[in-house]
């Protein structure tokens, strides 16, 4: 009878130990998103004119109604739960930039990559920025009409450098 390798037999031991080091990532993250979330509202909305403008208050409606909904979903598998909030921290942005047409938006996306590397693994952080990246060009497209350079050149530098960063900093982790 043929021996299965070591590191083959550890796989399910390890995938099940990276789920138990997950798990509360993602609720820290919930707990986190919300709790920022409150206090974004608590600066914004005493600064805006009656009735509230939506575009402004919106953004971060998302985040933390999706990160309750998370929090909420205790019996959805991890990966679902990490894909929704990964979607929705990329929705959030993409919809924050599209409403004040500040490219600032597509900057905090280095946020959704490196949360990518924490739930998923460190392919997820290449993955996360191409996203991004192909997101952003598209924006800035249906935004100004055209791909300009002056603005996705250097968005995509800190999307790839940001990327690099994760996937060598975890690589210990992993």
């Amino acid at each position: 009878m043929a021996r299965t390798p070591a590191h083959q037999e550890k796989a399910p031991l390890l995938m099940g130990d990276l789920r138990e080091l997950r798990l509360p990532i993602v609720t820290d993250l919930c707990l986190a998103t919300i709790a920022l979330t409150w206090i974004w509202w608590l600066v914004i909305f005493p600064e805006q004119e009656y009735p509230a403008q939506l575009p402004l208050l919106a953004p971060p409606m998302l985040p933390s109604t999706i990160a309750l909904g998370v929090l909420l979903a205790k019996r959805a598998p991890l990966w679902a739960r990490s894909l929704l909030l990964l979607v929705g921290f990329e929705a959030t942005f993409t919809l924050g930039y599209f409403w004040s047409l500040n490219p600032v938006w597509l900057y905090y996306q280095v946020l959704t990559i490196v949360v990518a590397g924490l739930l998923v693994g460190r392919k997820a952080t290449f993955i996360a920025a191409s996203l991004a990246a192909l997101v952003s060009v598209q924006c800035i497209r249906m935004a100004v009409g055209q791909a300009d350079l002056s603005l996705i050149a250097p968005l995509a530098g800190l999307l790839l450098g940001t990327a690099a960063t994760s996937w060598l900093s975890s690589g210990s982790l992993y």
